[in-house]
């Protein structure tokens, strides 16, 4: 038995370099039934890819000195009496008592030859370093079990294997390396041959383009540099002749800019070609924006000779175009006498040349061009400093003061007038920040350095036309003030503040408003007594009067009455105007005093035929207005459209609530307002040009009245007209909080 076992260690641990694994496996496998006095073996190595131990090897005695062909048999970790080997790490040895108790596994997990059933197996785990790599499996037909020196054996013969495997696959994948490196090192051995002939032909290609550069770069005249240009190819790639062809921008049409090799001379700017864009093969390169080789110009459809010159002795051709970025500024043609003259290492030389000459064309273009753009911006930059002055000479000779800030509201302007007006030193101004001068503006400073802000960070849209405008006291003057935001397309520059001293201008409007309510107060005693004694004398205080006379009478105290509510309406637009009008807003229910105001007017309704009706939702909310004032608004309405109103017509005066306020309407279906008119209506004065308007009794300030009330209350009035059809005049009024107590 030891000779036997000595003969197996050196079969598969002797003269690696010559065993394949498979062989080392088929030693083993049919020496282990000889040294076991076994009638089977059999040898499972694990598979990395399925992490499975599959059948490797077969031998029975019944087929002494032949390797049986393996099956599909394979277990994973755990999984018949292999994958518990296999999983454990631990040698077994069963009989067929055991595997039919059913505690490792199936009868038939190790099947014999030909179907013949094992009675007894030893098996024992190949390990690598607590890893378990295969398994020997040994079995015999009869119920004779191995004995515990035959584990033991077979123990010892695995671990010869598992070293004798792991050796066999170590030598293969040191041999792959080997071969791997050495095909590497030739790969590399070629390679390394061909880069240096690159680099060889690299090196003469940044030589010629270095001297192409070089030549290139030392002038910005565009004709001196196409020239030089085309020489320094044709010498690089050995050419007989060379062209440049531009492309004009306007018309499209292929210029002949420069040549090299031939008789034709070219003027200075170029001449016109009957090519263009696509046409021939230089207006085909252009516009596919591709190099190409042509190796015989007379055989290539694209090519079309030109008329005055004769170039049937030219047949190769190398045409590139001359690009920067994505403009395409012309090409470059190079013309051999030979066919297939040109490569792809000239194409590739020419094509890197090609951009060092667009580039250099681009230069001198934009030299070119800034040069006239410089010649242009300085005689702007003149005619700017001209304009400038005038500017400034007119803002010094107005009477307005200007104070203009930059868009980081820094004070960079202060007229004389500006010095004078406010009292201030342009000195002291310039230069600082309109924000460390907020006395500019008085009370309102903050929401307008506020509204600045906005303009600046355009956090909101703006009116063209957009200004701010307030008044100032400064001692007994007063100052208008307006500040505009200055714009240039969406760019915000800075704002420009303007100051008027109308100290006179406010004077005289004081004093004329104290004369009107001087006169209009004076006025109204001596109409009153008018009025009582033309009542009286209608009564018959002075006795029976004729019917002329009562209608003199009549007439007399129709005109009082107007010139009454003029008096009265010149009284309230005064107190407007100079702030003494007093309101008492307070909490209150506006049913009643729309309801006593319809019941008042009911009667003027009923003499001129109108029907007048009143239409209130029951829960209307209270609102914080004055009575009185409301009153007389309604009055207002309510009298004008009476007065427009043609006999048969409807007055209605309705309430709803909107938003957070009660919107009070007066509609009547006479005679409409133009859509002109009605942004005038509410303008002092105005009566429209139409004969029921001027036949009507008014002074035009009823309406002005109206919307200062109105306003005053924290409401806006607004008007929806149409002729022929009738107006409605609707005026809104807050809605009380509910915490709201009367004033």
């Amino acid at each position: 038995t030891l000779a036997l076992f000595n003969e197996v260690s050196r079969s598969i641990t002797t003269h690696l370099e010559a065993v394949a694994l498979d062989d080392v496996l088929h030693t083993v496998g049919e020496m282990l039934p000889r040294l076991l006095a076994a009638d089977q073996s059999m040898v499972f190595l694990l598979d990395d890819d399925t992490g499975r131990y599959v059948l490797r090897a077969m031998h029975s005695t019944a087929y002494p000195g032949k390797a049986l062909h393996t099956s599909d048999l394979s277990f994973s970790p755990g999984e018949g009496l292999v994958g518990a080997v296999a999983r454990d790490g631990l040698p077994m040895s069963v009989d067929s008592r055991d595997m039919l108790n059913g505690s490792l596994g199936a009868p038939s997990a190790l099947p014999g030859v030909d179907g013949m059933p094992l009675e007894s197996v030893v098996l024992a785990p190949l390990v690598v370093t607590d890893d378990v790599v295969g398994v020997l499996c040994v079995g015999r037909y009869q119920q004779r079990a191995f004995s515990p020196a035959e584990t033991a054996t077979l123990s010892a013969l695995a671990d010869q294997v598992a070293v004798a495997v792991t050796n066999v696959r170590l030598y293969e994948e040191v041999r792959r390396f080997s071969q791997e490196l050495e095909r590497r090192v030739e790969e590399r051995t070629e390679a390394l041959a061909a880069a240096m002939q690159e680099l060889t032909e690299e090196r003469d290609r940044v030589e010629t383009l270095y001297r192409i550069t070089a030549q290139l770069s030392s002038s910005l005249d565009l004709d001196h540099v196409m020239n030089q240009a085309l020489k320094l190819v044709v010498n690089a790639v050995g050419a007989s002749r060379a062209a440049i062809l531009m492309v004009d921008k306007e018309s499209d049409k292929l210029i002949y800019r420069a040549a090299w090799g031939g008789d034709e001379k070219i003027p200075v700017g170029g001449v016109e070609t009957r090519f263009s864009r696509g046409q021939g093969l230089a207006g085909w390169v252009i516009q596919h924006r591709q190099a190409t080789i042509v190796p015989d110009i007379q055989k290539d459809p694209r090519w079309i000779a030109s008329r005055d010159r004769d170039n049937k002795a030219y047949r190769a051709a190398l045409a590139v175009p001359l690009s920067v970025g994505e403009d395409v500024l012309g090409v470059l043609l190079l013309f051999h006498k030979e066919r297939d003259r040109f490569d792809e290492g000239h194409l590739l030389l020419v094509e890197t040349a090609a951009r060092q000459v667009a580039n250099a064309i681009n230069n001198a273009e934009l030299y070119q061009l800034i040069f006239e753009q410089a010649e242009q911006l300085g005689n702007a930059l003149k005619a700017q400093k001209i304009e400038a002055a005038k500017s400034q000479a007119i803002l010094e000779s107005v009477a307005d003061g200007v104070v203009v800030a930059d868009a980081d509201g820094r004070i960079v302007l202060v007229n004389a007038a500006a010095e004078r007006i406010l009292d201030l030193l342009r000195e002291k101004a310039m230069g600082r920040s309109i924000n460390e001068m907020l006395g500019l503006y008085g009370r309102q400073a903050k929401e307008w350095m506020e509204q600045v802000n906005r303009w600046a960070t355009h956090q909101e849209p703006y009116d063209t036309n957009e200004y701010l405008a307030a008044r100032l006291e400064i001692g007994r003057r007063v100052i208008s003030v307006h500040l505009a935001p200055v714009m240039m397309a969406d760019e915000f520059l800075g704002t420009v503040s303007v100051f008027r001293d109308v100290t006179a201008e406010v004077e005289a409007e004081r004093a004329k408003t104290e004369f009107v309510s001087t006169v209009s107060h004076e006025l109204r005693t001596p109409m009153t007594s008018i009025k009582g004694y033309v009542k009286l004398l209608l009564m018959g205080a002075a006795g029976v009067l004729s019917e002329e006379q009562s209608n003199f009478l009549s007439v007399i105290d129709t005109n009082v009455d107007r010139l009454t509510v003029l008096v009265n309406d010149l009284l309230d637009l005064s107190r407007i105007e100079s702030g003494r009008i007093k309101l008492s807003p307070r909490r209150m229910d506006v049913t009643p005093v729309i309801e006593q105001v319809v019941v008042e007017m009911e009667n003027r309704a009923l003499e001129q035929g109108l029907s007048l009706t009143s239409q209130l939702p029951p829960d209307l909310p209270d609102v914080v207005a004055d009575p009185d004032r409301v009153a007389q608004v309604l009055t207002n309405l309510l009298g004008n459209a009476c007065n427009y109103t043609l006999p048969g017509g409807k007055v209605v005066v309705s309430a709803y609530p909107d938003n957070r306020k009660v919107a009070i309407s007066v509609s009547d279906t006479g005679i409409g307002i133009a859509l002109e008119d009605q942004q005038k209506i509410f303008e002092r004065f105005f009566r429209a040009d139409d004969s029921v308007v001027q036949d009507a009794p008014g002074t035009g300030l009823g309406l002005s009245i109206v919307q200062s009330l109105v306003e005053m209350q924290g409401g806006e009035i607004w008007v929806e007209s149409e002729i022929g059809v009738g107006s409605t005049f609707t005026f809104t009024l807050p809605i009380a909080e509910s915490e709201t107590e009367d004033a």
